[in-house]
């Protein structure tokens, strides 16, 4: 009677255990609503800029985030004439949390001053584009960016201005039992393999970061009919007049490239008609990073500098950015 009893509480748990296996469905790793912010600051006594990033990972996400990458690499060498006073890598402040730099040998490569977070670290890739991960003491648990959590302090230190770069969020992806890459696990995502691609749960940002001037992408706002003048105003980002925002929208990175023979005293710029001037740094030839504030609805900033032309003449580069957050 006691055995019957026994093959009966042992069969029923082996159901239990099936009927909750069953139930417990595989759940994409989904961090679409992730996002990153960046600070950006200049020190003119030591020319070094500093990029300030902060991940967030909203509680809708279905995973949290393991990885964040930052694509520093030039496009071309960096062996031209004009690049050299960008790549002086002396003074740039540094925590000691850079772990493995494999660029020194590569000619894709910035000087980077780098700082993480508590409990990150760093590596720079043959590639020379930076990673932080979770730096967790062997044996110990990974501290990931769970769904809801904010963290800040990935930071860069560079005498290379600002543009735009891209950045990756890459998700913790479950790959035990139960799910698509149980048996395959990383390779899948090669030709002809039966699972997801990893890659399709990766998070592309345009952020603002170190990028080579000749390597920016600007446009001139189109202010003015003369090419002069159009070059006393340029833009890093955004790249086109009139940017349409998602409803959630609450500011904007605005990257102004200053022309070589501005004159300073002169910038005027305004915000939906309020006087934002003192926001900007302006220097000739030099960039300004300011985190425009907006509203739901139609932001139009307008900006206005005098600067010389090529006959010596003075006048004014005046160009206005819209930005609809709808």
């Amino acid at each position: 009677m006691k055995t019957f009893a026994y093959h009966i509480i042992i069969t029923t748990a082996i159901l239990l255990l099936g009927m909750v296996t069953a139930s417990a469905e595989w759940i994409a790793p989904d961090i679409s609503a992730s996002s990153v912010e960046v600070e950006v600051g200049f020190d003119p006594a030591t020319g070094i800029y500093r990029y300030d990033y902060t991940v967030i990972n909203p509680s809708s996400s279905f995973a949290p985030v393991r990885y964040f990458w930052i694509a520093t690499k030039p496009e071309f060498p960096t062996s031209l004439v004009g690049d050299r006073p960008y790549l002086d890598d002396s003074g740039l402040p540094s925590d000691g949390s850079l772990k493995r730099d494999h660029s020194s040998a590569s000619a894709y490569s910035i000087p980077l001053g780098i700082e993480s977070p508590t409990g990150y670290e760093a590596t720079i890739g043959r590639d020379g584009d930076v990673v932080w991960l979770p730096d967790t003491p062997w044996g110990q648990p990974l501290d990931f960016i769970d769904p809801g959590e904010v963290v800040s302090g990935f930071r860069l230190h560079s005498r290379v201005p600002p543009g735009v770069v891209t950045a990756l969020l890459k998700p913790k992806i479950d790959m035990g039992p139960g799910s698509p890459y149980e048996e395959y696990g990383e390779l899948c995502g090669e030709d002809n393999s039966p699972c997801p691609d990893p890659r399709t749960f990766w998070e592309e940002r345009r952020v603002v970061g170190p990028q080579l001037p000749h390597e920016r992408e600007l446009i001139d706002g189109k202010g003015q009919r003369d090419r002069d003048e159009n070059r006393f105003l340029r833009f890093a980002n955004p790249l086109e007049t009139s940017v349409d925002l998602s409803p959630e929208t609450e500011s904007y990175d605005l990257v102004v490239v200053f022309g070589e023979t501005i004159v300073p005293a002169s910038f005027e710029a305004s915000l939906n008609r309020s006087d934002i001037s003192d926001r900007f740094t302006v220097a000739p030839s030099g960039t300004a990073v300011v985190k425009l504030p907006l509203e739901p609805g139609r932001n139009k900033v307008v900006l206005s500098i005098d600067g010389e032309r090529d006959d010596g003449r003075i006048a004014t580069d005046t160009d206005q950015i819209t930005f609809v957050v709808k």
